[in-house]
């Protein structure tokens, strides 16, 4: 059963706080894929996530590498920012088949949209800045049931997850 979370940060701080504490608490494999426009807080939230697993990594967007792998004590996080992909075949090319098999790995993806991606341990993560209130965003986080029950304990806010897309 697909379900969803939404959670509303109101400056960079709260985000990176609460992308952190997934970092800290969620257990891989588990693949996050990022909507949002540019500047919406993709990147930030993936440095975040990164540093709450306990990369000490340089993490910065991969834009025109594509893929950066940073070093964890909880596992290896593999961010990949896919806005520049031309065609999906160039994504299978770098060896995206085996971080998508990689079962001690978080895979971070901004531009999902560039590739078909789905599957039990992905979530949907639409960001959506507010255009009156621009350090304010609204995180929806959408995927099967036990990927957003655990992002909900993890934030301590189980009890709002909701059913459906």
């Amino acid at each position: 059963m697909t379900q969803s979370l939404s959670i509303r940060t109101r400056s960079p701080e709260e985000t990176e706080r609460m992308a952190a504490r997934l970092g800290e608490k969620l257990e891989a494999p588990l693949i996050f894929l990022l909507n949002g426009g540019l500047g919406a807080g993709k990147t930030a939230f993936s440095k975040a996530f990164a540093k709450g697993a306990g990369s000490t990594d340089d993490t910065a967007s991969p834009t025109y590498t594509i893929a950066a792998t940073y070093d964890s004590p909880r596992g290896p996080i593999h961010h990949f920012d896919l806005y520049r992909l031309a065609d999906p075949d160039e994504l299978y090319e770098t060896g995206f088949d085996d971080y998508l098999e990689d079962e001690t790995a978080f895979l971070l993806v901004e531009w999902p949209e560039k590739a078909e991606l789905n599957g039990p341990s992905c979530v949907y993560v639409d960001i959506l800045a507010d255009e009156t209130a621009p350090d304010e965003r609204t995180f929806t986080f959408t995927g099967e049931a036990p990927v957003v029950e655990a992002i909900g304990r993890a934030l301590g806010i189980a009890d709002e997850v909701s059913d459906g897309r």
